[in-house]
This record gives structure tokens, sequence and C-alpha cells, in this order.
């Protein structure tokens, strides 16, 4: 990161920038791999397909944060993504927004990560086209187990899942 920062600083002076917009160009650049890295964990994590909204990128000392809202129809919920100086991942956090139809049972039951993979496993399991699932109550089975109502068109069922989100079966009701 120092060594990009000083060749474009150099880069800069060499072709009679001045040196803010060096700088500026790096934080630019900065940002946007920050936020990128933020966006692909955020979908590795269950959210592919969600609108970003309201980004805001916060620099620190240690590294830097990425906050805003993620939106897939009804679906909303805040996130939280630290990043490292190195560029790595330090931590993730996801939560659903209140007045959001999954608030409800995540305060209560599967985590959001389950839920989603649940609406996920419910539209191929159904042969519906991708966010046409939503998931709706859960609850604790024990043992990091939830089952997850869901319902798709005119399909319900029971989806059993790790709170992890790995989906052990959907069964029909």
């Amino acid at each position: 990161m120092k060594k990009l920062m000083m060749r474009l600083m150099v880069a800069g002076v060499a072709a009679g920038l001045p040196l803010g917009a060096a700088i500026a160009d790096l934080q630019s650049e900065t940002r946007a791999d920050v936020t990128q890295l933020c966006e692909n964990a955020i979908g590795d994590k269950g959210y592919k397909g969600y609108r970003f909204e309201d980004i805001e990128f916060n620099e620190a000392r240690s590294g830097y944060s990425v906050t805003g809202q993620i939106s897939r129809g009804s679906h909303r919920y805040e996130f939280n993504c630290v990043v490292s100086t190195r560029m790595s991942i330090t931590d993730l956090v996801i939560n659903p927004l209140s007045g959001d139809d999954d608030s409800r049972s995540v305060n209560s039951g599967a985590p959001a990560e389950a839920q989603v993979a649940c609406a996920e496993e419910a539209d191929k399991y159904w042969g519906l086209k991708d966010g046409a699932s939503v998931p709706g109550k859960s609850k604790s089975t024990g043992s990091g187990m939830y089952e997850v109502q869901v319902a798709g068109g005119h399909h319900r069922g029971i989806c059993t899942v790790t709170e992890d989100g790995d989906v052990k079966g959907i069964m029909n009701q």
C-alpha cells in the first residue's frame, strides 16, 4: 500500500499534478477495492442479488469500515464490514432491519444467513425464479439446527437448516 502511494505521488509530480490529486486517486482506488471486497464477502454469505444502498466508507489507522444496507424485494438488512490494511476481512455483521418481513422471525429463531439459504434452496426445489421464495417464522430444534417456514408462489414448506445456512432438506406442507 505504501509502495503504491509512493508510486502515485512520484507519477503525480512527474506529470505535474498536485500531490493532493495523487492521494485522492489512491483513496478512490482503495475505497473501490475495499467496497468490492465487502460486497463479494456479503454475496458469499448468501446475499447474492441484493442491491447495495447508503454505503459509507470509513478509514482508520488499523483498516477500513464499510457500512450500509442491502435489499431484495421486501428483505432489508444492514451490514458492517471491517477490512484490515492488508485487505482481509476481519469482521462482517449482517442484521435484518426493523420492519423487514424477516426481522420478527430472526430475533426468535434462525439466523438471517440460514433463512436466506432456505429461501434460495426453496426456489431451486420448487423450480421458481431466484428470489421468489421467502422465509417466514423459524424456530430452533436444538444443537444448532432450525426449522424455517418458506413460501414461494403457491408452495409452502418447512426447511431444516443449520445455523451456518447448510440446508438439510425441505418438506412440503
